[in-house]
């Protein structure tokens, strides 16, 4: 749906070029919610405005639904909806007046913007708010507004940067439940920028992360977790006493001996949890990458039988913990700037 070529952005500023958008490479497929992430001035709003052509690239180029941001600009502009960080209406006119407005921009007939302007608002929950004023309204019932906005003319592509930005958790959690909603036209494509990574995760099938104008990785939120996560095992147990506890340490470290023998990093080490912060204990069992995934269960299926044997213990849960979106972004941007500073 969405295919760019060595797309780039450069902006003259006190006689130096900056560059916001770096010959980025990206296919976002139909149907698809996908994410881009980065830090602020990163580039993702120049690289919305480009791919909405309200820009155009100094180099490079990109295809819209099959059309060419440069020269065929006025078929992608019917084909994209573009919600803004900060949204745009007219104050003066009610929120029917400003759908109605906004769709005869469009160039859309009277009867079908009456209809759009219904079912928008059936559907984004803001049918009362049509005879008032976009003053009287709160923040996120701007936001839905501003969606049935960027929505009236049934874009193929739909962009949305930081939807829920300065909104309050549950008005947050309404627009993100709209998004889910308007994944279900399979042929419509959702790009969302955001910095809420936990929204992000739980949106997104894929995501491309940019900084200073370049994309340093893009891919499936879950491979990403996946190869940022260590190979490990969080045991959880209750109802230990302090003593048996420190016995039950050395009985797995006694475990550890036996299976590591003299060839260590073909075996486990450990990591527990024993914060009185918690409500449990933790125990996590961690392998090398090389430690086979059969070893890893005859391993795990020893050690619990060690804990699950311990007096007083109960086992609350055994799972495999992996890193957060917002863990992995953070560390690509930790190495990103390390890079930068060994190379100066």
């Amino acid at each position: 749906m969405i295919h760019t070529i060595d797309l780039e952005k450069r902006f003259p500023i006190k006689k130096k070029k900056i560059i916001a958008v770096n010959k980025v490479n990206l296919d976002i497929e139909t149907g698809e919610i996908f994410g881009l992430l980065g830090p602020n001035g990163a580039g993702k709003t120049t690289f919305f405005r480009l791919v909405s052509c309200l820009l155009q690239p100094t180099s490079g180029t990109a295809t819209v639904a099959g059309y060419d941001i440069v020269k065929e600009s006025t078929n992608v502009r019917k084909r994209v909806g573009l919600l803004c960080e900060e949204p745009s209406l007219y104050e003066k006119q009610t929120i029917h007046d400003n759908l109605r407005f906004f769709g005869e921009l469009y160039g859309l007939e009277r009867k079908h913007i009456e209809k759009r302007i219904s079912d928008l608002a059936g559907t984004l929950d803001f049918t009362d708010l049509l005879l008032r004023k976009p003053g009287t309204l709160s923040k996120g019932q701007r936001q839905r507004v501003s969606l049935a906005r960027a929505l009236l003319h049934e874009p193929e592509v739909l962009l949305l940067d930081e939807p829920t930005a300065n909104l309050d958790p549950e008005t947050a959690n309404s627009v993100r439940l709209s998004i889910k909603e308007l994944q279900k036209d399979e042929k419509r494509t959702i790009v969302v920028s955001s910095h809420n990574l936990d929204e992000v995760e739980k949106i997104c099938g894929r995501v491309a992360i940019i900084d200073n104008g370049k994309v340093i990785r893009k891919g499936s939120v879950n491979l990403l977790r996946d190869e940022f996560s260590a190979k490990s095992v969080l045991i959880s147990y209750v109802g230990i006493l302090p003593d048996a506890q420190l016995a039950l340490i050395e009985q797995v470290q006694g475990v550890q001996e036996v299976r590591n023998g003299a060839g260590r990093s073909q075996g486990f080490d450990l990591s527990v949890d024993d914060t009185k912060k918690l409500s449990h204990h933790g125990l996590e069992v961690i392998f090398a990458s090389s430690v086979s995934d059969q070893r890893v269960e005859e391993i795990i299926s020893e050690v619990v039988r060690v804990v699950a044997a311990t007096r007083g213990c109960n086992i609350v849960s055994v799972t495999s913990p992996k890193k957060s979106l917002e863990e992995v972004y953070l560390k690509l941007l930790h190495d990103k700037s390390e890079d930068r500073e060994e190379s100066r």
